[in-house]
């Protein structure tokens, strides 16, 4: 699984029956945040409501569970964010896993999350779907974000 930026939309990338590849990306509307599942033609396949209450920053899709980084709308605390699970099939959200700092793109590496910091640390973290974490870089060439 690839997690690539584009813009200010996350987009991730997997392998999946007879070489599709679906593309998940998250963004916010006016009203609510929404994850949408593209074809590999360009086709909105599905759309999951994330709610009202995230901006979100990032997404990884692990099997079934689709995973978002995002701010709780409203605040501009940089230090705290949340991961917010999500059912790919069905579209229920599962409880919020707080995080620290902030989380921008998810990127899953078959045992957790890298994450990179949004909250302006120049650092990526590896952290599990608990929101451990347990492993901290610094990116020497990165800007702030």
């Amino acid at each position: 699984m690839r997690l690539f930026l584009l813009a200010s939309v996350a987009f991730t990338v997997s392998a999946g029956a007879a070489g599709a590849a679906p593309i998940w990306t998250v963004s916010s509307a006016a009203t609510a945040a929404y994850a949408e599942l593209f074809a590999d033609n360009g086709t909105v396949v599905r759309q999951v409501s994330l709610g009202g209450d995230i901006d979100p920053r990032g997404i990884a899709v692990v099997g079934n569970t689709g995973y978002v980084s995002g701010m709780i709308a409203g605040t501009t605390n940089l230090t705290s964010g949340v991961i917010r699970p999500f059912n790919v099939t069905t579209g229920a959200v599962s409880k919020d896993v707080a995080t620290s700092p902030l989380f921008g793109a998810l990127a899953f590496d078959g045992a957790g999350f890298w994450a990179a910091d949004n909250g302006g640390l120049n650092k990526a973290f590896h952290t599990s779907f608990s929101g451990v974490k347990d492993a901290t870089i610094t990116l020497s060439k990165c800007d702030a974000n």
